[in-house]
C-alpha cells in the first residue's frame, strides 16, 4: 500500500462515529485501492481454509485441522489489512505471523467461535446421520415403489440445518468479529480481546446487527456467483468478500475505539510486544 493510496482514505472526522455504510464503502475503497495485492493475501487464508474442508484426502478432518487454524490465518489477514491501511506494504509473511508471535493467545481469542462450530457441527452431523438412517429404512420397507417425497423432505431438511448452522456461526462471530483483531494490540491476551469484541458489539448493537446483515448478504452473493462460475470462481469471489470484510472491520473497530482510521505507522503498538527477541541470524 502506498503512501499515495493511504491518503485517499479519510481520516476519522471530529463529532460521532463513523455509520456502517460509511466503513463499508471505506473498506471497499481500500480494496479497490490496491485491488491485487489485498485480494491474494485473502486468496491465500480463503484458499488454506476451504482447502483443508475440500482437500480429498484430508477433508474427513477438515474442521478439526481448522479448528487450530483459522483463528491464527484470520488474526495475519487483520495484521495484513491493518498494515495497509497506515500506509505499509503488503507483506504475505504477515499472514502467518500470529503462529510464531501470539498462536496460544489466538487460540484462546477464538475459542467462542470455534467451540461454537464444534458443537453445532457435531449436532448436524448426528441429526444428518440419523435422518439418513431413517431414510434408508423408510425406502427398505417400501421396496422398489418408493415416493419421491419423502426424499426431496429428506434433502430439504437437510438444506434447513444448513442454514440454520450458518445462522448460528453468523450471529456468534458478529458478536467476536473484532477479536482477531484486536489481539494485536495486546498479544498476550486473547481472552482481553474476545471479551473486548464482545463488548464492542453489545454497546452498538444496533449498528452491528447493520453491519452482519450487509456482509450476510455480500457473502450469499459471493457464494452464489462464485458457484455459478464452474465453482473456480468461487475462491475468487470468497476472497473479495473476505478482504472487504476485515478492511470494514477494521476501520468500524478504530470508529468505535475512538483511534484514527489512519495511524503513522512509528505509533502502532508492536505486535510482537512483550516477547523475547529474535535469535540472531547465523
Amino acid at each position: 500500500m502506498s503512501e499515495t493510496s493511504a491518503a485517499q482514505v479519510p481520516q476519522q472526522p471530529e463529532g460521532p462515529a463513523l455509520g456502517v455504510m460509511d466503513v463499508v464503502r471505506m473498506g471497499w475503497r481500500l480494496l479497490a485501492s490496491d485491488f491485487w495485492q489485498i485480494w491474494l493475501a485473502a486468496l491465500i487464508v480463503v484458499g488454506i481454509i476451504g482447502g483443508v474442508n475440500y482437500f480429498p484426502c484430508i477433508s474427513c478432518v477438515g474442521p478439526i485441522i481448522n479448528v487450530f487454524i483459522w483463528p491464527a490465518l484470520m488474526a495475519g489477514l487483520f495484521l495484513v489489512v491493518r498494515n495497509g491501511i497506515d500506509g505499509a506494504p503488503i507483506q504475505f509473511g504477515d499472514l502467518f505471523s500470529a503462529f510464531q508471535r501470539c498462536y496460544g493467545q489466538v487460540l484462546i481469542g477464538g475459542l467462542p467461535v470455534t467451540l461454537t462450530g464444534v458443537v453445532v457441527w457435531i449436532a448436524v452431523t448426528v441429526i444428518g446421520m440419523a435422518m439418513g438412517f431413517t431414510m434408508a429404512l423408510t425406502m427398505e420397507n417400501r421396496g422398489p415403489d418408493v415416493e419421491l417425497g419423502p426424499a426431496l423432505a429428506s434433502y430439504g431438511i437437510g438444506f434447513g440445518l444448513s442454514l440454520i448452522r450458518l445462522m448460528i456461526m453468523g450471529i456468534v462471530g458478529l458478536f467476536f468479529v473484532f477479536a482477531m483483531l484486536a489481539i494485536w494490540e495486546n498479544p498476550e491476551d486473547g481472552w482481553g480481546a474476545a471479551k473486548k469484541s464482545l463488548r464492542l458489539v453489545v454497546d452498538h448493537l444496533g449498528s452491528a446487527c447493520i453491519f452482519g446483515l450487509i456482509f450476510a448478504g455480500l457473502w450469499v452473493a459471493a457464494a452464489v456467483s462464485g458457484i455459478a462460475a464452474c465453482c473456480v470462481g468461487y475462491f475468487f469471489t470468497m476472497a473479495v468478500f473476505q478482504a472487504w470484510h476485515a478492511a470494514s472491520v477494521v476501520y468500524l473497530y478504530r470508529s468505535w475505539t475512538s483511534q484514527a482510521l489512519v495511524q503513522p505507522l512509528a505509533a502502532l503498538p508492536a505486535a510482537d510486544a512483550g516477547l523475547p527477541p529474535a535469535p540472531p541470524a547465523m
